[in-house]
Parts: C-alpha cells; structure tokens; sequence
C-alpha cells in the first residue's frame, strides 16, 4: 500500500497515462507515420491529452502548499491551457 495521498497517487496516474500516450504519438508519428490505429491516436483523443495535461498543471498549482511553486505551476497551467485551446480550436475547422 502506498504512503502518498490518494489526489497525490491519481495526479500522478494520469500523468504518466499522459507522458506514455504522448510517446507512443511521437514514436508512431516519427516512425511509422502511414499506421492508422484508430481512435487511439485521433484528434479528438490528442485533444483530451492536453486538457489532461492542462488540468495537471492547475491541480499541481492548487494543491501546492508552497506560495512560489504554486504561483509557478498556476502560470504553467495557464500557458498549457492557450496552448491546448489554440489545438482545440485549430482542429474544429
């Protein structure tokens, strides 16, 4: 049984759910460009990777008890998040 704390223990579940799918992205995009695998690797499913990855980063920014971490991770949050919709809305046209 692990000692973390249960926000501790998912924040980092969906964060290595984030880190392995966006290498297996890169690695297929990189290296076998013409495979098509479905839904796994669409869009939409890109899409929801970086709203995860942006919900991490304000998680983080919020959970943290330190003043200047958390000031640091609300402000990376806030560049994932333009990023992320600048994607999403990039990709609805």
């Amino acid at each position: 049984m692990s000692t973390l704390p249960l926000g501790r223990r998912i924040r980092r579940g969906i964060g290595w759910w984030v880190v392995t799918w966006l290498t297996l992205w890169e690695a297929r995009v990189i290296f076998a460009p013409e495979l098509e695998a479905g839904p796994l690797f669409s869009r939409f499913t890109h899409d929801v990777v970086l709203l995860a990855a942006t919900a991490l980063c304000f998680w983080a920014g919020f959970a943290s008890p330190n003043r200047r971490e958390r000031r640091a991770w609300l402000l990376i949050g806030c560049g994932v998040a333009a990023w992320t919709f600048g994607c999403v809305r990039y990709h609805e046209r």
